[in-house]
């Protein structure tokens, strides 16, 4: 039984860019599309083992108890939020390979595994523009330790604004 990976993947950007990806991106089960789902497959096909799979999207299995998605629309924006689960790790590999491919799209992911190890990655065009994970430090603690180094109250402002942008 696999350790499971709670995620929250966040897509912001012209509403046509984002209803392109949600209709580019929903699970297929028997050929039909499944309705506010999210599958790796179409991003970034691959075979069907463990290995090829982990290599490919980051994580062993494809998005798993999806619990839906929430949409935020105004007047040109478009930001859905998708909460699934995966197995051992998140879908990193996915996703830069999901914002290569959707490049005008901002991506971010949040993600906790099952013993507190947290991480956050937000991607435009493949590049990163916030990457940190590690050991949630307590429950009071909004940031967790990445590093031995200490944050300055800038690095603490900066990461702050971005969590809650994203």
């Amino acid at each position: 039984m696999p350790n499971w990976v709670s995620c929250t993947l966040t897509v912001k950007g012209k509403i046509s860019k984002v209803d392109e990806f949600i209709e580019e991106n929903t699970a297929i089960k028997d050929g039909i599309d499944q309705p506010n789902t999210l599958s790796f497959v179409r991003v970034a096909p691959c075979r069907n083992t463990c290995m090829d799979q982990q290599k490919t999207w980051g994580t062993k299995w494809d998005a798993y108890d999806m619990s839906g998605i929430t949409t935020k629309i105004d007047d040109v924006e478009k930001t859905v939020y998708y909460d699934f689960d995966t197995a051992w790790s998140p879908p990193t590999n996915w996703l830069h390979r999901a914002s290569e491919k959707y490049p005008s799209l901002e991506f971010s992911l949040d993600y906790i595994e099952g013993n507190n190890f947290r991480g956050f990655l937000i991607l435009k065009a493949d590049d990163e523009t916030w990457n940190e994970n590690g050991w949630e430090m307590s429950e009071n603690d909004s940031l967790y330790d990445v590093s031995d180094e200490e944050e300055s109250e800038e690095d603490i402002d900066i990461h702050a604004e971005l969590i809650a942008s994203a």
